[in-house]
Order: C-alpha cells, then structure tokens, then sequence
C-alpha cells in the first residue's frame, strides 16, 4: 500500500503542491465559466474562443485530477508524466490567449449597454483567467526537469515544452489563415502554409509519440547498439540505483526494465512514475537487458539464477548487490564463466557513490 493513501486513492493528489495547483486551476475555471454564463457573456468567434478554451480546459483538469487522486491513469496506456506536463503547458497557452482575447473584446472602461455590472463581472472574469493562467503555468514549473534531478518525460524537459509552444502558435496560425486571409491567392503564402502544415505535422506527432509511450519503438529499431538495464527485484535497492543512474544523466528510464512479482509495491509504482518499464517475467527482463542487476535478498539468488541461467548471454554483464553473496558461489551454481558474462559484485555502504560506480571483482 502507497504511504501516501490506499490503494485506490492518492492523498498526494490532494495534500502536495502539485494537487493544490490543480485544485486552483478547477476553480478559476468554475469561476470563469458561471460568470460567463450568468452575466458577463459572450459572442462573435473570439467569445467562442474564449468560452471553448475555458471549458476545454476546466473538462480536461478535472479528469486528469480524478484519474490522478483514484490511481485510474495506471489503466490507460499513455504515459502519464508526460500527458500532464503537455497538458498544463498547453492549458496555459490557452488561458494566456483567452485572458487577452476576452477583455480586448468585451472590457471597455465606460460601462456598456446591458449596465456596469455587466462590466464589473467581465473584470473578474479576466481576473480569474489571469490567475488560471498562473495555476497553469505553477503545474509548469513543479513539473519541469531541472539539472540533477529525476527526468521523468520528455515533454518535462525544455525541448518538449517548446514542441508544445511550437504546435500551439502554429494552430494560431491556421486559425488566422483561415479566417478570410485568401492566402491561396498567392504562390507564396501557399509555401508558406505548406512549411507550417508539415512543420505542425511533425511536432504534433512527436508530442502523441511521447505521450502515447511509442518513441521507445523508434529508439530501440534506431539505436540498437545503446545499453540497456535491467533489475530483477523491483524492491528499495532498485528503486534507488534507478533514481541515481536517471539523475547523473547515466541512462534514460525508458532503457531500463525491472521485474517483480509483486505490483502493488509503493517501489514499483515509484519506477513506473520514472517511466521504468515493470513487468513480472524475469526472463523478459534478461532479453530487454545488456546489464543485468541481481537486486533480490541473498537467498533467493540461486533461485533466480536457475530460472534465468538459459537466457544469460555473451552479451551481458551480472551485477549481484545481494550482500554475502559472492561471485565464485553465484559460478558454483550456474556453473557459469567470466568468459561467458561477467560477475561483479558490489556492496555500498550508502547510494551516493553509485553516482560515480567502481565495481571491484570479489570472492
């Protein structure tokens, strides 16, 4: 059970920084939507705008915060770090965009036809979409990926955020083409929508790649020569080399496999959040790995060995963190050679050094 709530519900959602920034952002909307439609309103296209943005966006944060609070994203087959970054970077261009649309259009300082509290209710809604602007743009900030620290997706980094920014504005572009610009005219400015619309293309599918937990396939039919880890034991250890070898820069999550028969560990839903790649076949893990870690408690190791022994390969490299285990025992029962992979074994005092690992051969 997670210590952060039970099984289903995730106290975190509600209690961290994070869920208080999305709870903000629930009532900006809910705010910005009854005032709309009780008094302040809207028309024409940019009132349309203005209104889809703010529902699109209050819609869409409400499911990511039930499905977050109720551990439901686990369900869906996305990856859910990085659909929530995108989404509150997009969000908060929207909001942007609608905070200066709306009161460009609607907000004048003498009070308009229908009575000045008409134009009192169109101030706080620019004021409350300003602010929704900024709960976005808070979710932002915690989740970007800064230097030493976990990255967790992509689109947290600043090439990702700028994908997200790129296919925003260009959306902004087809839109203003599309309203009685005439572009096709001109051969010029059809080369031009032509370098956008394939431009967009291409961001726009990078984004749903990501998103969608598809680049892994890119990665492994381009770069098949990179490395690749692997932990058999998906306990505390794991949990902690993963996070030092992520944090150094050493190997991205979305290379590493970890295998555990046990999914409800609050360690194994830690690695997922990494966007480590669980499953509970050991064997699977072997054929995704180059580097192999033996992170199980000591007395399990033959077990392990037996099941795994078959599909050792020339190709890998055994680490064994299993502490009294040594590397001439773990030889006697696979009867296993350093010609056909090599044992290491090593024994941390604490993780800190694993940033910068010196693996001696012992016993």
């Amino acid at each position: 059970m997670d210590s952060q709530g039970s099984p289903y519900l995730n106290k975190g959602a509600l209690c961290s920084t994070l869920g208080g920034a999305r709870i903000c952002q629930l009532a900006m909307g809910c705010a910005v939507i009854a005032m709309v439609t009780h008094s302040a309103g809207y028309s024409g296209s940019q009132g349309v705008f203005c209104m889809a943005a703010w529902c699109c966006c209050f819609a869409v944060s409400a499911a990511v915060f039930f499905l977050d609070a109720t551990r439901l994203y686990s369900c869906l087959r996305v990856s859910w770090d990085n659909l929530t970054v995108t989404w509150a970077a997009c969000a908060t261009l929207m909001y942007v965009t609608a905070s200066v649309v709306y009161p460009l259009f609607f907000l004048r300082t003498e009070c308009p036809y229908e009575g000045c509290e008409v134009r009192d209710f169109r101030i706080a809604v620019t004021v409350c979409s300003i602010l929704g602007t900024l709960a976005y743009g808070a979710e932002v900030a915690l989740c970007r990926a800064r230097p030493g620290q976990i990255v967790v997706g992509y689109m947290a980094t600043v090439p990702g955020l700028l994908k997200v920014v790129q296919a925003f504005v260009a959306c902004i572009i087809f839109g203003a083409l599309a309203n009685g610009s005439q572009f096709s005219r001109y051969a010029a400015t059809i080369y031009c929508v032509v370098v956008y619309a394939s431009c967009f293309a291409l961001t726009a599918l990078v984004v749903m790649m990501t998103v969608c937990k598809r680049t892994k396939t890119v990665v492994n039919a381009t770069s098949s020569v990179r490395m690749s880890v692997g932990f058999i034991g998906a306990g505390q250890l794991a949990h902690a080399l993963v996070k030092g070898f992520t944090a150094a820069g050493v190997i991205a999550a979305h290379r590493i496999t970890a295998s555990s028969p046990d999914t409800d560990l609050p360690t194994v839903t830690g690695l997922r959040k990494m966007g480590v790649n669980l499953t509970t076949s050991n064997k699977e893990t072997v054929n995704r790995s180059d580097v192999l870690f033996l992170a199980v408690k000591p007395h399990i190791i033959p077990f392990v060995l037996d099941e795994i022994g078959p599909d050792i390969e020339d190709r890998h490299l055994i680490v064994s963190c299993a502490a009294g285990v040594t590397i001439s025992s773990i030889e006697k029962v696979k009867l296993l050679t350093l010609k056909a992979c090599r044992l290491l074994e090593r024994f941390p005092n604490d993780l800190d050094p694993f940033l910068h690992p010196s693996f001696q051969r012992s016993g």
